[in-house]
């Protein structure tokens, strides 16, 4: 018999790696296990080391996986089951899916409706949530800030490989091979058989043989369009036309379709992710380079020198808001929070609530002291 408070909980099977953080609290004496023991799924104090591994998103541990008297897998679904009678000693322990989910072939635990549900080219179906985005193309290498959601199962692009233009999951590598607007990938360039450059139209053309290994990969313009004196490729009939800057200053470079861009562009829009527009006609201009952000003198300098951006009331700047180790919404003030080991690489800036102050879950979602979440 102890005195112990209710939060951290008493160490079990199931929470032993989670770090608590907790608001002082009266103690109640109670029986609590030994030191070296938790408790386990039954109730009972075992020796820690006996515990075992831990399971996945929508699974059990069972001390009998042998007869666990339903479908298991997604290829069991709609076959009658047997309840087999398992002797003493040949319980095999491990995870199982929990009721009303099944097996994958890639081995997750989904919901029964979503096994017969087939994804795309490089795509598998997890259980994501909506922020932060699936990774593109384009948003690729941003940090975006999140509040705790809960997860959708949806088809998405398999570890390793990005959202396109075309909606379709490439390797990531091969978003280097994306083309400007107007343009198209070419495994040998000096195969296409038509003007290229605006200098050469209304020239007489030559289609050269290609000598085998001779190739060259690269971006081509597609047809009807040719490659200007500032790089870009535009329907042939604009080749004389003169429109937008040549040239651009130190970190910046010059695109075809500036106000299409999908990306910060300025210090004030540090740590968000913009709408993607959708533009009628595109405007040549020159916008800094992937990794900086315009200041508000107008020059790009690299993005970790824009001031950390402006957080509302009772609000503060993280660099890592995923690793904030208390609770940030009212209705998690009382709960156990985790504190997890954050991937190098992986932080997302942004504002969090500052010590003793949490989000109000019926919105606007600003942060109020504790004695505001009151009945919440």
């Amino acid at each position: 018999m102890q005195c112990v408070q209710s939060c951290p909980p008493e160490k079990t099977c199931n929470n032993r790696d989670i770090a608590f953080s907790c608001a002082p609290s009266p103690c109640e004496n109670k029986c609590v296990c030994k030191p070296g023991f938790v408790k386990d799924d039954n109730n009972e104090c075992i020796p820690e080391e006996e515990c075992p591994g831990p399971c996945e998103l929508n699974e059990e541990f069972s001390n009998c996986t042998q007869a666990v008297c339903r479908a298991k897998n997604c290829s069991d679904q709609g076959i009658p089951q047997a309840c087999p009678s398992v002797a003493d000693g040949d319980c095999l322990q491990g995870c199982v899916c929990q009721e009303g989910y099944l097996r994958a072939e890639d081995g997750y635990c989904v919901p029964e409706d979503l096994c017969t549900k087939e994804c795309g080219k490089n795509q598998e179906l997890r259980c994501v949530q909506s922020c932060p985005p699936q990774v593109t193309c384009a948003n690729r290498g941003l940090a975006v800030s999140c509040a705790p959601s809960s997860c959708e199962y949806k088809c998405v692009c398999k570890p390793g490989f990005v959202k396109d233009n075309n909606d379709e999951c490439i390797l990531e590598e091969q978003c280097d091979k994306l083309c400007s607007p107007n343009e198209e990938w070419s495994e040998c360039v000096q195969a296409t058989c038509r003007h290229q450059n605006c200098t050469q139209k209304g020239m007489p053309l030559g289609c050269p043989g290609i000598v085998t290994g001779s190739c060259t990969p690269g971006c081509i313009c597609k047809a009807n369009y040719l490659r200007d004196e500032s790089g870009f490729c535009v329907p042939e009939e604009d080749c004389d036309e003169e429109e937008g800057p040549k040239t651009c200053p130190p970190n910046e470079d010059l695109v075809e379709c500036a106000n299409a861009l999908c990306r910060s562009l300025e210090c004030s829009e540090r740590g968000i992710v913009p709408a993607c527009p959708s533009v009628s006609k595109c405007i040549k201009d020159c916008v800094c380079k992937f990794g900086y952000l315009r200041d508000e003198n107008g020059v790009c300098v690299p993005r970790e020198q824009c001031p950390e951006p402006t957080c509302e009331s009772n609000e503060q700047f993280s660099n890592c808001t995923q690793a904030i180790c208390r609770a940030q919404f009212c209705s998690e003030k009382d709960q156990p929070i985790p504190c997890p080991g954050i991937p190098e690489g992986s932080c997302e800036e942004g504002c969090v609530c500052k010590e003793g102050y949490f989000r109000d879950d019926n919105g606007p979602y600003n942060c109020i002291a504790e004695s505001e979440c009151i009945g919440m």
